[in-house]
């Protein structure tokens, strides 16, 4: 797994497939925060094609430069977990978005992958607290 803070995923693509091939091997996954998918304009939004790899799946933030996604090897089985997504909001206090997955496994349990994003500007002790009750569903 790699994950990298995009910081736009339409203007520093052609970064992450230069860093792909620098680093000489294929992750199985790729997560990405701030690919700049927000609610107000996902009607702009194209996701990029990225050789050998599931089209990315996104889920939209509240700002201009929020948002996450998930890249997945295309010879992996892979179930979308929207029920497990969650982008939360409260204004001036608490902002963040989640996306997960899950690989189906034959010999061993599922596997369970996301990446979850938290704007700078928002406070960690209060993101703390929202997170832990949010991700309760995953216990």
């Amino acid at each position: 797994m790699y994950h990298t803070n995009i910081c736009s995923l339409k203007a520093n693509f052609d970064n992450l497939e230069i860093l792909l091939y620098d680093i000489g091997f294929d992750p199985d996954i790729i997560t990405l925060s701030e690919i700049w998918h927000s609610e107000s304009k996902k009607h702009l939004f194209i996701s990029p094609v990225l050789e050998n790899y599931f089209p990315l799946q996104t889920e939209t933030g509240t700002t201009a430069k929020s948002g996450v996604g998930i890249y997945v090897k295309s010879n992996l089985d892979l179930i979308s977990r929207p029920d497990l997504n969650f982008k939360y909001y409260k204004k001036d206090s608490e902002e963040f978005e989640g996306l997960w997955l899950e690989i189906p496994k034959t010999n061993s349990p599922n596997i369970a992958k996301g990446v979850i994003y938290r704007h700078p500007s928002q406070d960690i002790i209060k993101f703390d607290k929202s997170l832990d009750s949010t991700l309760k569903i995953l216990y």
